[in-house]
């Protein structure tokens, strides 16, 4: 299982790649959209947690991308949105972009690992 994380804050990145280092998982990062773009280009990936809010490229406008791009990337990876806010409103603008889900930061493992199960069956 190959997950690219796109987050601006180092901390945040850090903290859900040591999350997810185990049972033969590969983690790739990035800091934003754009760079995510680049790595999606390069590799399929089993899932995408992106950042809701990010300078450069914004977790929306990536997933938009995604979604537009089918000879480039695989687009219909499992989107999740990390966001410190889980509202009504944040959930339908992160549906509307193409997302699958949201999850709250700050992130619990168990939280991680029940959306994982969901979004990518082994």
């Amino acid at each position: 299982m190959r997950i690219l994380i796109v987050d601006d804050e180092p901390f945040s990145r850090e903290l859900v790649a040591c999350m997810l280092e185990n049972e033969g998982r590969q983690i790739d990062v990035a800091e934003n959209g754009l760079e995510a773009l680049l790595l999606l280009t390069q590799d399929r990936y089993s899932l995408v947690l992106v950042d809701y809010h990010m300078p450069v490229m914004d977790g929306c406008t990536l997933a938009r991308m995604i979604r537009g791009n089918s000879a480039m990337i695989n687009f219909e990876v499992p989107i999740i949105a990390l966001t410190a806010t889980v509202d009504a409103s944040t959930v339908a603008d992160c549906k509307s972009a193409g997302m699958n889900d949201c999850l709250a930061k700050p992130l619990s493992q168990n939280e991680l690992e029940e959306m994982l199960k969901r979004w990518v069956p082994r």
